[in-house]
């Protein structure tokens, strides 16, 4: 025995004479590290649906990219206010202009995403700046989730009073006697204005020239000085213009009339066949949101947008709640993914490079 004590094999080296062989610790602390790792594999799924089921616990922020004032600003301020009252919890608007919205969408965009930041947004940030700036802070496609769409506004045909043109059969058939003499203006280049005007050109055959302008003020001055023949604009703006008899509204984008306007033909009814295409608003959160909050907001932003009074706000600035299906997750992401992938193919058409 003392033989075997003074030298032990190898394998069984004694720590601190107290027989516990070191193996033996090694195999301990495996099988414990064993032992836990079911319990941690039970723990790691429950742990995000626990978080996500108590939100929201504190204010929520609600990004609109454009500065106060604006008709995104005032339907998201609206929007927050009948959000705070259903969901218990402040939800704030924060103004982050710049870039034309990319500055406040790609603070959502990189923002934690768990349910505490938000984005109220158009076309532009969500479909189509990326048609024409090269260097984007981030990627609509795959950073932003959509939660559901909010409100949409009609743009339309509006042409000077002093043109000989009342109807849109007419100024097709003016560009076809006087190829290259009709110039359409657009509040800028890769606006929503600007690809309505090329898909007008591509469904009618056309070739009305582009001018783009920095936004509406400066189009609606030319146009009414009758240097601006042609002019596609969101219907709200075109409306006094139309009133006054300055200018001619000869038909609205959307599939069907507008009921603020509804002697107004659309393009479809004036023979540019499935043609529609709009202005909106959306709410949106950062890829990776929990579903659950995903859903509970969706369904919250369906019950505000029933609400007479949001309604009546809405369509106060000439715009229209978003349809059912559009107010889901499911249908905001797939108007979103045709919506960019139409305005990429007319693009593309008309030749424009991001830049």
């Amino acid at each position: 025995m003392r033989d075997l004590c003074a030298r032990p094999p190898r394998t069984l080296r004694p720590l601190c004479g107290d027989g516990r062989h070191r193996t033996g610790v090694r195999i301990t602390m495996h099988r414990r590290h064993a032992l836990s790792l079911p319990f941690l594999a039970l723990a790691a799924p429950v742990a995000a649906p626990a978080r996500a089921a108590e939100w929201p616990e504190r204010a929520i922020r609600v990004v609109v990219p454009y500065a106060p004032g604006g008709n995104a600003d005032i339907v998201g301020r609206l929007l927050c206010q009948h959000l705070s009252d259903r969901l218990g919890q402040q939800a704030v608007v924060e103004n982050r202009s710049g870039a034309a919205g990319n500055l406040g969408a790609a603070a959502v965009a990189k923002a934690r995403p768990d349910g505490y930041t938000l984005l109220v947004a158009p076309n532009g940030p969500l479909a189509l700046n990326s048609l024409v700036m090269a260097r984007m802070p981030y990627d609509p496609a795959t950073e932003l989730l959509p939660i559901g769409m909010i409100s949409r506004v009609a743009m339309c045909v509006v042409v000077s009073a002093q043109l000989p043109i009342r109807n849109v059969q007419e100024l097709i058939a003016y560009d076809r006697a006087h190829p290259g003499e009709l110039t359409a203006g657009s509040a800028g280049t890769g606006s929503s204005n600007h690809i309505a005007l090329e898909m007008f050109n591509a469904k009618a055959g056309t070739r009305l020239t582009h001018v783009p302008y920095r936004g509406s003020a400066p189009a609606i001055t030319d146009l009414l000085g009758g240097r601006l023949p042609v002019y596609f604009d969101q219907l709200t703006t075109a409306i006094p213009l139309l009133r006054e008899g300055q200018a001619r509204i000869l038909a609205v984008t959307t599939k069907e009339r507008s009921p603020l306007l509804p002697a107004v033909p659309t393009l479809a009814e004036s023979g540019l066949d499935d043609y529609e295409i709009f202005t909106y608003l959306a709410l949106v959160a950062p890829t990776g949101t929990p579903a659950e909050v995903v859903g509970r907001l969706a369904r919250e932003l369906s019950a505000v947008l029933d609400l007479p009074a949001m309604k009546a706000k809405i369509e106060e600035m000439g715009g229209e709640t978003a349809d059912a299906t559009l107010r889901t997750p499911g249908g905001c992401a797939a108007f979103l993914r045709a919506d960019r992938e139409r305005a990429n193919a007319i693009a593309a058409r008309a030749g424009l490079r991001p830049e």
